[in-house]
């Protein structure tokens, strides 16, 4: 009798956690299904996209060489120490052994230019780098409204071709009873049933486009397909003239820098070619015996130092792959200028289509609705319109449903492909 009671209090803690699991996992789910609009989806993405962490790791480097080139500006200063003792050889030669503790500065006074060409190479490379991250951002933008609006217009499609499906269900009852009665042609439940199958089978169609549109939205948002509720953005925007802002392409921009880079490099080696004209100083305790050194060998000295080269075939060589490259670049320029601009013309174009189908479509609706129901008006009330001819009626009405979700995605990744090639990065 005292063994149940002692598994008592363990089975009531058991059932406690059960509940609190569920408790939870209801909260969670409840929490997780929270509408999310594109904008809320595009900055999850913009989070925790790994190409956006990899392009800033290259922007805060590309960032830091900068720094490495106006650190060429300022001295360098470095400690040398040494002790050693030599016996047996001579001292002329080895003077008895070393000991040695200097602090020593060095610095260029005179380059001909050569460290501010490299300063401006690495600032043209570090704005190149961050127009790239603003054109991979862009990027991920594009990937989440291309997927969100893809999702909701497989949606769309689905609740119409559910509503077509209920509608034609109860006609084809109808057809098959109005055929065993030989009020209609032997094939019109057959034709009905064709249509049906063609509306089920694009209605799996457009639930398996969701399923990976939500899918693909999952993957960049880190959140679970089912929690994923989303919500309408409405009447897109006019699209604004992205004309005049061709040089802000994030391409053209990366392009234009890496130019100007590759034109500050040449001009560093040509630089060189000049010379430069730098000084040193040191000071410390440079002598043999430790004891002696340190009380009665303590100095210092400076000097001044001229290099000009004569012949450095390697510098030379280095100068012409500089000058090439240079050519390389102001050829990839002019190629991303001209990409663009026939990008932005073709895209321009198919938003002003998108928009005129978009319209039509719309016009379209309220007829193809009205001429719906004047046949279904026209079929009850016993005139001569067949059941066969008013699911043509209808066929036409869903169509032209789906005509406008479908004009309306068109028009809207449009917008979207010109917004990611000029760079917008604002969800």
């Amino acid at each position: 009798m005292q063994r149940p009671m002692a598994h008592r209090p363990q089975l009531v803690m058991k059932r406690e956690a059960i509940v609190a699991a569920v408790i939870g996992g209801i909260a969670q789910s409840l929490i997780a299904a929270e509408p999310l609009t594109v904008v809320d989806c595009a900055r999850l993405a913009l989070g925790r996209s790994p190409a956006l962490r990899a392009s800033g790791f290259t922007v805060e480097a590309a960032r830091m060489r900068v720094g490495a080139a106006r650190g060429a500006f300022l001295p360098v200063l470095s400690a040398e120490g040494e002790y050693g003792r030599s016996a047996g050889y001579d001292t002329a030669v080895t003077n008895g052994g070393s000991t040695k503790a200097v602090v020593k500065g060095e610095a260029t006074i005179l380059d001909a230019g050569a460290r501010r060409a490299q300063l401006s190479a690495a600032s043209a490379r570090a704005e190149a780098a961050g127009a790239s991250d603003r054109e991979e951002r862009a990027a991920v933008v594009f990937a989440v409204r291309e997927a969100y609006f893809t999702a909701l217009a497989a949606g769309e499609e689905i609740a119409v071709r559910d509503e077509a499906l209920h509608t034609l269900a109860g006609d084809v009852q109808l057809l098959e009873r109005q055929e065993r009665s030989g009020l209609v042609p032997p094939n019109a439940a057959l034709r009905a049933r064709i249509t049906e199958e063609s509306t089920a089978t694009a209605r799996r169609a457009a639930a398996g486009q969701l399923s990976a549109s939500r899918s693909t939205l999952s993957v960049l948002t880190g959140v679970d397909a089912p929690g994923l509720s989303l919500v309408d953005p409405g009447e897109p925007p006019s699209a604004g003239d992205f004309s005049t802002a061709l040089e802000d392409v994030p391409a053209i921009a990366a392009a234009r820098l890496a130019f100007e880079a590759a034109k500050r490099d040449a001009e560093s080696l040509e630089r060189e070619r000049w010379g430069k004209l730098t000084v040193s100083a040191d000071a410390g305790a440079l002598g043999v015996v430790p004891a002696t050194t340190f009380r009665d060998d303590r100095g210092a000295e400076f000097l001044f130092g001229v290099r000009v080269p004569l012949f450095d075939a390697v510098a030379s060589a280095n100068l012409a792959a500089a000058r090439a490259e240079l050519g390389t670049a102001e050829a990839s320029l002019e190629r991303a200028r001209e990409a663009a601009r026939l990008e932005l013309l073709q895209l321009g174009e198919e938003i002003a289509r998108t928009r005129a189908d978009l319209d039509a479509a719309r016009r379209t609706l309220p007829l193809s609705e009205q001429n719906l129901e004047l046949m279904r008006a026209r079929h009850a009330g016993g005139g001569d319109v067949r059941l066969l001819e008013l699911l043509d009626a209808l066929s036409e009405h869903v169509n032209t449903r789906l005509e406008v979700s479908r004009a309306l995605l068109a028009h809207r990744l449009a917008q979207a492909r010109v917004a990611k090639l000029v760079g917008e990065t604002t969800p």
